[in-house]
Formats: structure tokens, C-alpha cells, sequence
């Protein structure tokens, strides 16, 4: 949701708390990393020949399993607040028909 959306719901609503951007910046810099340390991971993997190598890409996968238990739960709390502010566009079109 963009601004305008958040701006349009405060100007009718003055209860609405806004969203926080910080979140959605913490979302991505997990996502960002996740993704940095899975392809690490897989290509570790991929090349592994020796016990060291093996490890290095098992440790790889547990970092990444741990940074998707906050990636997961961020998300889930995005949706959520979307889900809240398409409820509040919902009643703020009813209360103007």
C-alpha cells in the first residue's frame, strides 16, 4: 500500500495508526541476506568434496533456516497490516455510499 492509501485512511480516520517502515526495511535486508546465504549454501554444496566443504554448506543452511523464522514471522506481520488497511477502505467506502 502506498502512502496515498495510509494518508487518505488518517484523514478519515483519525484512530488509524500508520504502518511502520521499518519493518518492511528489516523485511528486505532478511530477505536480501536469506537469499545471499542460500545461493552461498547451494553452490557450497554443489562443489563439495572434502568434510570442510560439506560443513561450511550445512552451516550455511542452519543460518538460513534461522534468518527465515524472523523473515517468516515479519512477513506475516505485512499481511496483516495490508490486510487492516484494506478492512478500514472497506468501511470508509460503505460509510461514503
Amino acid at each position: 500500500m502506498s502512502t496515498k492509501t495510509t494518508q487518505l485512511i488518517k484523514s478519515k480516520n483519525s484512530d488509524y495508526l500508520e504502518s511502520n517502515t521499518m519493518t518492511i526495511g528489516l523485511w528486505w535486508t532478511l530477505w536480501i541476506v536469506s537469499n545471499y546465504i542460500g545461493n552461498y549454501a547451494l553452490k557450497s554444496a554443489f562443489k563439495a568434496e572434502t568434510i570442510e566443504n560439506y560443513i561450511n554448506s550445512t552451516t550455511g543452511d542452519i543460518i538460513l533456516s534461522i534468518i527465515g523464522i524472523p523473515l517468516a514471522v515479519i512477513t506475516v506481520m505485512i499481511i496483516k497490516s495490508y490486510a487492516l488497511k484494506e478492512e478500514e477502505i472497506s468501511k470508509l467506502e460503505k460509510t461514503e455510499n
